[in-house]
């Protein structure tokens, strides 16, 4: 299955990543629409990305980094394939890491 060589390799990659001294933001969304049809995530996304920001406060590289990764998760979310049920995103600006792992099905482990 080449669809699943390519993901071991991509969370291969992820776990060998080494990003120094930057912050690495790992975000998970569950995309399914609510009972209405309507996306949940958003607010969800909103306050999170908020949150971490608070983390790194005044100036600097770690700062600019994670204010970089919030605005490239932001612009990402909004052009998501409706099709999708789930994603884990995994940034750090300031280690040039940007890696989506996209999830069409909801996967139950028992």
């Amino acid at each position: 299955m080449p669809q699943l060589d390519e993901l071991a390799a991509q969370l291969d990659r992820l776990a060998a990543f080494e990003s120094g001294p930057f912050p690495v933001v790992s975000l998970y969304l569950n995309l399914q629409p609510n009972e209405f049809g309507r996306d949940r995530f958003e607010p969800f996304l909103r306050k999170e990305l908020a949150d971490r920001l608070r983390t790194y406060q005044g100036n600097g590289p770690e700062r600019d980094s994670i204010e970089q990764d919030a605005a490239k998760i932001r612009e990402y979310v909004t052009n998501l394939d409706g099709s999708l049920n789930g994603l884990a995103l995994f940034a750090s600006s300031g280690a040039d890491l940007f890696e989506a792992v996209r999830a069409l099905l909801a996967l139950v482990l028992v």
